[in-house]
């Protein structure tokens, strides 16, 4: 194998390597501006799009958990990695719904295989701050009933005891 050849697979193996997550999608049809604005976008969150030959891809995956996705590949592929996984893939996913281009074939988060149809549930999730504010608003939920029925317990005594207290201060 030429020197280039191998020097391109290494280099790719060696972003798979160092990326938490890992998008490969089709690109078929998608023009070169298009192809920069995504880049732009996704580069906003410390990812990159890059094109691969599929055999290139296959060479660099072999060994990981990619590998057997990688043999599977058909067709013009580009490469998400690197940044944070979910927010890139939410950028993706509106230049998705914008251009109808490129369309997600699968992807790895944390050595984790998905198929297309499970990105895009991962997607669709709410991020994790609001996942952490929905959990606090469910822990405190039964904490805040419990202290509104002491309260209203407290101010129904209190108005029993107000009532005794007029009805014994009235003459008789």
């Amino acid at each position: 194998m030429r020197i280039e050849k191998q020097a391109i697979i290494d280099e790719t193996r060696g972003r798979l390597e160092k990326s938490s997550f890992i998008i490969i999608a089709d690109y078929t049809g998608m023009q070169v501006v298009q192809f920069g604005d995504l880049r732009r976008q996704l580069a906003r969150h410390g990812a990159g799009l890059h094109v691969v030959k599929n055999a290139f891809l296959r060479r660099a995956a072999a060994g990981l958990p990619l590998a057997a996705a990688a043999e599977r590949l058909a067709g013009p592929v580009a490469v998400v990695v690197g940044g944070d996984g979910l927010e890139a893939a939410r950028e993706l996913k509106k230049f998705i719904q914008a251009n109808r281009k490129p369309a997600v074939q699968c992807g790895f988060f944390e050595g984790r295989f998905f198929s297309a149809g499970e990105i895009e549930a991962l997607v669709n999730l709410p991020s994790r701050q609001v996942l952490y504010g929905m959990l606090a608003g469910t822990l405190a939920a039964p904490m805040s009933r419990l202290a509104g029925a002491m309260r209203q317990k407290v101010a129904s005594l209190l108005y029993v005891l107000k009532a005794v207290q007029e009805k014994k201060s009235q003459p008789q």
